[in-house]
């Protein structure tokens, strides 16, 4: 027996897509991206419209992918009638059928559906599940079945420990910044209960800095640049560093352009911070008082910079070091 032309079973499609088959000829098989599809299809769409005859029920069928209605018949024989559900205007339908395509008195070729099975669908997460299906089932037809090691990593695990690659090596710019050049004087007073001396870290590190190069790179790798901070101040530092590591283009990130400054440094809203402390059940009693005041102490010590109308921060960029 030949093998036959069509991938097995059934191939769940979006109204766009069939809008995008093509086929060479009316006993080839339609294809997708040049890719056969397999000839029964699965759709689900909206009833917009329906014309009943005496031998066959027409259906208009929109998903909202394509901008318009494809027609589906059922041929109904005769005492077959109660296996056609009653369907309402705009029900979500599941139907089972194969493609057809005719041609329209201007010439244009049209697709449709030759309706096998019709059903109403009464759970929603169907609906959900036939989108995921018709965005997977097309990139294993052209390319095949994922590797057997693609699942083996939770999508979570993956981004957590990006993130904490990206975190370290942030932590390692900092301390190497630090070391490089004296800490800068305060440019306006603390708030009160901050510190104004300087970090014992900074003076460590400066220590070690005046050696070699290299034995200062190597103290700061095993240091903790953020060891002289409170609780409070620490967890606001990990979190800009976090969502500056990630990287992530949202309404958080401030426009470089309109500060002037270059586009690798990222901005952090104060939203930001602030969310993450009053979510974080740690600092659920913090006032704003406290807050501020432990902003204030990590801008005037050199651990942020601020932007110009004090509602942006981002953590200072390393500069070059002189050989």
């Amino acid at each position: 027996m030949a093998p036959s032309k069509y991938p097995p079973g059934a191939q769940h499609l979006t109204l766009r897509q069939v809008a995008q088959t093509t086929r060479q000829h009316s006993e080839a098989p339609f294809k997708l991206n040049n890719v056969a599809i397999a000839k029964s299809v699965i759709v689900v769409a909206n009833v917009v419209g329906s014309e009943r005859k005496e031998r066959m029920i027409s259906y208009d069928l929109d998903d909202g992918t394509w901008g318009r209605a494809i027609q589906g018949k059922i041929w109904i024989n005769h005492g077959d009638e109660t296996d056609v559900p009653e369907l309402e205007h705009l029900q979500y339908v599941r139907v089972l059928g194969r493609l057809d395509h005719f041609t329209t008195s201007s010439g244009n070729i049209m697709k449709s559906l030759t309706i096998d099975t019709i059903r109403p669908i009464e759970n929603p997460h169907e609906v959900l599940y036939h989108i995921l299906r018709t965005m997977a089932e097309p990139l294993v037809m052209a390319h095949g079945p994922p590797p057997p090691d693609a699942w083996s990593k939770q999508p979570n695990e993956l981004l957590d420990q990006k993130l904490d690659q990206e975190l370290a090596r942030e932590t390692h710019k900092l301390v190497v910044s630090s070391a490089s050049k004296p800490p800068t004087p305060p440019s306006r007073p603390a708030s009160a209960g901050s510190p104004r001396k300087p970090l014992p870290r900074l003076s460590l590190i400066q220590s070690q800095a005046s050696g070699s190069a290299s034995a200062t790179t190597e103290a700061s790798i095993h240091s903790d640049p953020l060891s002289g901070l409170t609780d409070l101040q620490r967890e606001i530092m990990l979190c800009i560093m976090r969502d500056n590591s990630a990287n992530i283009q949202s309404n958080h990130i401030y426009p470089n352009l309109s500060l002037g400054v270059p586009s690798s440094t990222h901005w952090v809203s104060l939203d930001v911070p602030m969310s993450s402390i009053q979510n974080n059940p740690r600092h659920r009693d913090v006032s704003s008082t406290e807050f501020i005041g432990a902003m204030d102490f990590l801008v005037s010590n050199g651990y942020l910079k601020e932007s110009p109308k004090g509602d942006f921060f981002s953590v200072p960029q390393p500069r070059a070091r002189r050989p």
